[in-house]
């Protein structure tokens, strides 16, 4: 078994890769990179059929007491009706969350309903 050394610092491996591998010619750098399949993390993460998904995350923005920009139509200098960002956001990002996952992306939203979320939970949900 051809095992490297890790380093769990720096997160990754940190003796040298085999030259007849990664000497592919191209400058594609993702292509010469050994572990991109596991994100760099080998340790942590596996991809035994070797077709890894990554994680995409929408986020809606604007939700609950955020409604974003607002536009307001009056008729008869009365308010008749009211356009919100929060809502339109939210309609766009449902339809391309569901596009992608009937594509095969796994995809996850910050928000589904209107609700707010702030900017730090909103931060360590996409990572």
């Amino acid at each position: 078994m051809q095992s490297g050394y890790y380093d769990p610092v720096v997160g990754r491996f940190i003796n040298s890769d085999d030259v007849d591998i990664i000497d592919g010619g191209n400058d594609h750098i993702l292509e010469n990179n050994l572990f991109a399949y596991c994100f760099n993390n080998p340790v942590n993460n596996v991809d035994p059929s070797g077709h890894a998904t990554k994680k995409v995350v929408l986020d809606p923005g604007h939700g609950g007491t955020d409604w974003g920009a607002v536009y307001k139509i009056y008729k008869k200098n009365q308010l008749y009706k009211m356009y919100l960002e929060k809502v339109f956001n939210l309609r766009v990002v449902v339809n391309v969350c569901i596009y992608l996952r009937n594509s095969g992306i796994n995809v996850n939203m910050t928000r589904t309903t209107d609700r707010t979320i702030s900017f730090y939970a909103r931060y360590s949900f996409a990572n």
